[in-house]
């Protein structure tokens, strides 16, 4: 009685069970994207593909590996930003030799530390010394699983932690250097003469480096109050703030992308597609590829048209998003003449939602176009019963009305002219 449901044991179930599956989801989507990022490891092992690059190839090799065998069932889609395991993040952006570096700084870091700790006499420095390598140690364990340095708060504190460390280890050498500098300075007095300028010259590059440093957080700014104008459905003062963020930060994709949708709504397809091209460069999300695919495939340009298309099918969530795409792809070819391939297309449409009738409706044209009028007809009834409401069925109804028409005059001629015989 007390696991009966709404009592506090039953929830107390409910809420394990939800842990359990949530754990389970949170392993195959870290294993998930540990295999993608060891292939672009595999095709970058060197050098990497650039700091901060991991973000923007991640849908792209996810797709890859949802590619081979059962590996889309198996593991859950997802947008990975970071690799939950910073050492492989860092060797698919700075390759082996940034790996290398790190595992150098760590080894004398730790070196240095450790004959320190055997040296000194002084208990009070032995226990912070202690205290942050011990930090330390806890970040590069907790990077194992997780991103620690790409959260600004633990990537700042183990950075201070490392020169704090530093300074207690090598403070009398310090010393020594600074007397030694102290006996040079006698030489170096002339400098102060130029105090003013070296001030002013310092000022005019922490004026510019902070400019520099600003323009894309305000770019950020103006793409935030983009989106609530967007959730408005007020498109023109999102396109204005838009644009707004590309002029302080032309390279941002994210910016570019929402300029090139909101323009491919407004049926300016030709900028629409500079953008979106401009926002691939730096960018990508699942949406992008078939938003590009639309602006080719409404100027005609069908090679361009079918890549994007297939890309986004790739890039899809599950199989169910993948159905209109399947169905755009299919009208593609059908504009191409690839009969065959359109008619592929839809079946592999409708393989996942039998029930789709726009992918029924345009599968009856391809048969006619080949020909295959029977086949054709069956798509057509398949329609109407599964929307006899739908604009798709009453044209569906015409084309059969008049099919029917075309043959009852087709026999009549037959007829008469047998009886003329």
């Amino acid at each position: 009685p007390l696991s009966k449901e709404g009592t506090f044991i039953s929830k107390i179930k409910a809420r394990i069970s939800f842990s359990g599956l949530k754990e389970a989801y949170s392993v195959k989507r870290r294993i998930a994207t540990w295999n993608f990022a060891l292939m672009m490891i595999k095709d970058r092992p060197l050098l990497g593909s650039g700091i901060g690059t991991f973000q923007y190839n991640s849908l792209n090799y996810q797709a890859k590996f949802f590619e081979q065998g059962d590996n889309r069932s198996i593991y859950p889609h997802g947008y990975a930003k970071e690799a939950h395991n910073e050492y492989l993040q860092l060797v698919a952006e700075l390759g082996i030799i940034g790996l290398g570096i790190l595992l150098w700084i760590m080894i004398v870091y730790f070196y240095k530390g450790l004959i320190f700790l055997n040296k000194t006499e002084d208990n009070e420095k032995k226990g912070i010394l202690i205290g942050l390598m011990g930090a330390v140690v806890a970040v590069l364990i907790d990077g194992i699983f997780s991103f620690p340095l790409h959260l600004p708060a633990t990537l700042v504190l183990f950075w201070l932690f490392l020169g704090i460390s530093m300074n207690i280890i090598t403070e009398k050498k310090s010393e020594q250097i600074e007397n030694s500098i102290k006996e040079e300075s006698c030489h170096l007095i002339n400098i102060y003469r130029y105090k003013s300028v070296f001030r002013i010259i310092i000022i005019l590059l922490f004026l510019l480096v902070s400019m520099t440093l600003a323009r894309p957080f305000i770019a950020k700014i103006y793409l935030y109050y983009g989106n609530i104008e967007i959730r408005k459905k007020n498109e023109d003062e999102a396109l204005h703030l838009y644009q707004k963020a590309l002029k302080y930060d032309p390279y941002y994709g994210h910016a570019a992308n929402s300029v090139g949708r909101i323009l491919k709504n407004k049926k300016i397809y030709d900028k629409a597609q500079e953008y979106l091209e401009r926002a691939e460069k730096t960018f990508d999300a699942h949406t992008l590829p078939s938003e590009l695919a639309m602006v080719y495939y409404r100027q005609d340009k069908f090679n361009e048209a079918e890549e994007k298309f297939k890309k986004a099918i790739s890039y899809q969530p599950n199989k169910k998003s993948m159905v209109p795409i399947y169905t755009n792809l299919g009208n593609n070819y059908f504009k191409m003449g690839e009969y065959d391939l359109a008619k592929d297309a839809y079946r592999d449409a409708l393989k996942i939602e039998p029930d789709f009738v726009q992918a029924h409706f345009n599968l009856s044209q391809v048969y006619f176009r080949q020909n295959l009028q029977r086949e054709a007809v069956e798509e057509l009834l398949t329609v109407i019963r599964l929307a006899p409401d739908s604009k798709e069925a009453e044209i569906a109804r015409i084309i059969i009305h008049k099919g029917v028409q075309e043959e009852r005059e087709r026999k009549e001629e037959e007829k008469n002219k047998d009886q003329e015989k």
